[in-house]
């Protein structure tokens, strides 16, 4: 998945979200929605919780999706394009050789092999689309659970809040 020139636009993933595919982790996200509000007994108490995690994965995929991810796969695209430099190269400057270990105690290259270097940043980028995945299904239905408790004590929901804190501060620039 690239997201572009670094930017995420998280209101088009949750668009492109299917439940389909994510049965277990909409199962497991509903689940720990429940056990919080049961620990809560409260809907106000209920509806902060649900309020502050669902903007902390909102905030959490938009940093993950606008910045680790371009990150790594620039990257794995700089990796394979030119391959990895290794500790093979000595510089010589006013002082001396740097990088040269003296003939009684041989450098020993401990470097992981470059298609292991490679391998390793692909799989750090199939977490990093994961962990998307998986706080984009937090984020739903935790926005699902406070606008229930919302409703129930007559307040804004989860979207009027965000529109009414971005007016402003529209307002005040």
């Amino acid at each position: 998945m690239a997201y572009g020139n670094d930017y995420f636009d998280f209101e088009a993933y949750l668009k492109g979200l299917k439940k389909e595919g994510n049965e277990e982790t909409f199962e497991h996200a509903v689940d720990a929605a429940t056990v919080e509000a049961i620990a809560a007994n409260d809907p106000w108490l209920s509806r902060a919780a649900h309020y502050g995690s669902a903007s902390a994965m909102e905030n959490h995929a938009k940093f993950v999706g606008g910045n680790l991810l371009p990150g790594q796969q620039r990257k794995l695209f700089k990796m394979e394009a030119k391959g990895v430099m290794g500790e093979s190269y000595t510089r010589d400057n006013w002082f001396g050789t740097t990088n040269e270990e003296p003939e009684s105690n041989p450098h020993v290259s401990e470097e992981v092999p470059f298609d292991q270097l490679c391998d390793d940043v692909k799989t750090f980028i199939e977490e990093l689309e994961n962990r998307i995945l998986r706080a984009a299904v937090i984020h739903i239905v935790r926005v699902e659970f406070h606008d229930r408790d919302s409703e129930k004590i007559d307040q804004y929901s989860y979207a009027d809040i965000k529109r009414s804190a971005a007016l402003k501060r529209e307002r005040a620039a």
